[in-house]
């Protein structure tokens, strides 16, 4: 919870508090403070960061407080979107497949019944991804990166 003084149409104090405060929320709304509000500041982590400043919409009866998304530059948006990339194909073959049976699958307890749909479709998870960062790496701006997103095989 936060209240915030303003002067000439600026944010000059924010008393910041965890909770409601019966004794100090009336001095505060005496003193002038208005009620602060926070607004949506979403961003996507992947090609953009949150400005560490915030703006204010300063309204009768509160202030609203968000933060303005930045759009990263376009090497690191490419750097965050391949890692992402890379994170989710690992994320969706161990969601798939474990490695204790890919473990098995490598040693030969399974057969290739069971071995080669496993490393089928681990494979075509990898060329989905291979084909994503491939589309990252042609990306000749940070909305084409934002744009780029896999479409993983199902068995």
């Amino acid at each position: 919870m936060w209240y915030g003084l303003v002067e000439d149409e600026e944010v000059v104090k924010i008393k910041e508090f965890d909770g409601p405060d019966a004794v100090l929320e009336p001095k505060l709304l005496a003193h002038g403070y208005l009620l602060g509000e926070d607004g949506d500041s979403s961003y996507d982590p992947v090609t953009q960061t949150r400005a560490t400043t915030p703006t204010y919409d300063i309204q009768a009866e509160k202030i609203v407080r968000t933060y303005e998304a930045i759009d990263k530059s376009l090497e690191d948006a490419k750097a965050a979107k391949l890692a992402w990339i890379r994170r989710e194909a690992h994320r969706t073959i161990t969601n798939d497949y474990p490695s204790w049976f890919q473990d098995n699958v490598a040693l030969g307890i399974y057969g290739s019944d069971i071995g080669d749909p496993m490393k089928t479709h681990i494979a075509n998870i990898i060329t989905e991804s291979n084909t994503c960062e491939d589309a990252v790496d042609a990306a000749s701006d940070v909305a084409t990166v934002r744009a780029v997103s896999p479409d993983w095989p199902v068995e």
